[in-house]
């Protein structure tokens, strides 16, 4: 039975508590789904597929082995010289390596603002001249 005065007590101990819960399942969701990105990431073929460049005379045979985290790597004259990779995982590849530059410029300006600070858009206009 709840009286009347510790209603809105209550009340209040329920919100915090449907938060707390909302904000675990928030975590949880991000973390299943890192761990399913990390898997994915890392279902790759034991063994690289290392061959000479010459191989390249039956392409498409060689073209078939591609797949998502089966590369081909190319040699010539025994050095690693170029590499197949699948269309899609290089597409990721160019958008984590972006990402990355993203994050990267974003550090530097948190850093800038705290170790610099900010100014106003009145200080902004007067060294702009605008």
């Amino acid at each position: 039975r709840i009286r009347k005065g510790n209603l809105s007590a209550c009340a209040d101990r329920i919100r915090r508590a449907n938060l707390a819960v909302r904000d675990l399942n928030e975590k949880a969701q991000d973390l299943i789904y890192n761990i399913t990105i990390n898997y994915k990431e890392m279902v790759v073929t034991d063994m690289p597929a290392i061959m000479p460049v010459s191989d390249l005379k039956n392409y498409t045979s060689i073209i078939n082995q591609v797949s998502y985290g089966n590369r081909i790597y190319l040699t010539k004259n025994g050095r690693g010289n170029c590499a197949l990779i699948d269309m899609k995982e290089l597409d990721e590849l160019d958008k984590n390596k972006a990402l990355l530059q993203l994050m990267s410029k974003l550090n530097e300006s948190k850093l800038s603002v705290r170790d610099e600070g900010t100014i106003s858009s009145e200080e902004l206009e007067k060294e702009l001249g605008i």
